[in-house]
């Protein structure tokens, strides 16, 4: 029998459901409607010089399916690393396809929408419903469609955010090549002090040009910036759009095989019109 990680636990608990929306209406009155928590996550695109990540809830993005992978994706900081960083490098959202289509005058099947700092629709498209299950089909296609074919957009973005930043750091993202050892450990410390607004500079570092010393300590400091976000907190770890974790006991009554606390764990998500499953509804 093959190993089987904790993200492919999550993922196959069929009776504990470790799921990120699949709510009633609370967030917002109508489908359309811009969602309360919407002003603030176009506050922390600006402070922060990160796109823009809606994913866009349409019905074959089945809730209970996305909700089970997108919790599994970011449960654990040492697993699925690749995935991270797409929480990193953008605000991720979670929209209605009627407020996308409203708000930004689309037509048609939108799966994602990638939005600039400053909140205007740069991309959007379609993409594999099942993309979730897998966190390297995730990481690939999610990076493909942030940074651009041919990571124009990353290098537009990291760019930007390096003309803005000041000459200690800027020789920092250099000395992370350097061949000495205390230089490089220095440069890694002053980018970690300033991760929060740099991970799309972090991201090009790491994606730009041959595998190199620079590539690997900017990697590793996407990794440890992702670890030390609060795992429970829209925003941080975890999409706006969503609520959680909350705790589920899927057998209450003989206490037997009954999986960890954090096994037992689910998100809702905040959207208007998704149901609840039926395993739900019943309780």
């Amino acid at each position: 029998m093959s190993l089987m990680n904790r993200r492919s636990f999550l993922e196959q608990a069929a009776a504990v459901p470790l799921v990120f929306g699949l709510t009633e209406p609370v967030a917002q009155d109508s489908k359309d409607e811009e969602p309360k928590w919407y002003p603030t996550a176009l506050t922390r695109m600006k402070q922060t010089g990160r796109w823009g990540l809606g994913i866009v809830l349409q019905p074959d993005l089945v809730p209970f399916v996305w909700g089970q992978g997108l919790w599994a994706l970011t449960a654990f900081p040492d697993e699925d690393v690749d995935a991270h960083e797409i929480f990193c490098e953008s605000v991720v959202m979670i929209l209605a396809p009627e407020f996308v289509r409203k708000k930004f005058s689309l037509e048609g099947k939108i799966h994602r929408i990638l939005l600039s700092p400053e909140g205007k629709a740069i991309a959007s498209e379609e993409m594999d419903p099942t993309l979730v299950r897998d966190s390297m089909r995730f990481a690939e296609s999610f990076r493909g469609f942030l940074h651009g074919p041919k990571n124009e957009r990353l290098k537009e973005r990291a760019k930007a955010i390096e003309a803005g930043l000041a000459e200690e750091l800027k020789r920092a993202g250099q000395s992370l090549e350097s061949e000495n050892v205390d230089e490089r450990v220095a440069a890694a410390a002053a980018l970690a002090r300033k991760a929060e607004t740099l991970t799309p500079y972090l991201a090009w570092l790491e994606h730009e040009g041959t595998p190199s010393r620079r590539q690997r300590a900017a990697r590793n400091l996407l990794s440890s910036y992702f670890a030390s976000l609060q795992q429970d907190a829209a925003g941080a770890r975890l999409p706006y759009g969503c609520s959680g974790p909350h705790h589920y006991d899927s057998c209450p009554s003989c206490g037997m095989g009954r999986r960890p606390p954090r096994s037992s764990m689910f998100l809702r998500f905040l959207v208007p019109g998704v149901k609840l499953p039926k395993r739900l509804e019943d309780e």
